[in-house]
């Protein structure tokens, strides 16, 4: 099969594009795009402007929206690569079901309630977290104030320095 370099170039249709690129077998990949749900997403550097005028891209002779943030399998990142927006999403919700954890929970038990934390409110961090894994300090500071919140109102652990309350 051979390939068209002009299929791809902005303000061209997506209909068009299908037609020159794939052959008659493949009707399945030949189906329309839903336009409410299509939008594109300019990877940029830091040094260019997120908001700088960028190329415009059509599907059925509708111009697509362009967004600077992607929410896609549940993980959210920016036209810069990063997953800050994410992070603070999955924090607030970390930190909402620890809360709820704390609450909810008559018992004081430490073994209970660290087995409640690791039930309900690390499964939140732990998925896809090998796509969005910070190495930033002050996203993994920010990830791990949840923990700090959490054990620092067990029973027993409240004067205990953060590094101990770990090895427990």
């Amino acid at each position: 099969m051979e390939f068209d370099t002009n299929a791809l170039l902005p303000n061209t249709d997506y209909d068009d594009v299908c037609h020159r690129l794939l052959p008659d077998s493949n009707l399945a990949l030949k189906q329309r795009i839903h336009r409410m749900k299509c939008f594109t997403c300019s990877i940029c550097s830091y040094r260019s402007n997120a908001h700088s005028p960028r190329q415009s891209y059509m599907n059925n002779n509708t111009v697509l929206p362009s967004v600077n943030c992607v929410r896609d399998l549940g993980v959210i990142v920016d036209c810069h690569l990063k997953f800050d927006a994410h992070i603070s999403l999955i924090v607030r919700k970390a930190m909402l079901r620890s809360r709820l954890i704390l609450k909810c929970f008559s018992s004081r038990n430490k073994d209970l309630m660290m087995k409640a934390f690791f039930t309900y409110v690390r499964p939140i961090f732990e998925y896809c977290s090998p796509v969005w894994s910070p190495h930033l300090k002050y996203l993994i500071d920010r990830i791990e104030s949840v923990q700090k919140f959490f054990t620092k109102r067990l029973p027993g652990l409240w004067n205990v320095p953060y590094p101990k309350r770990l090895e427990l």
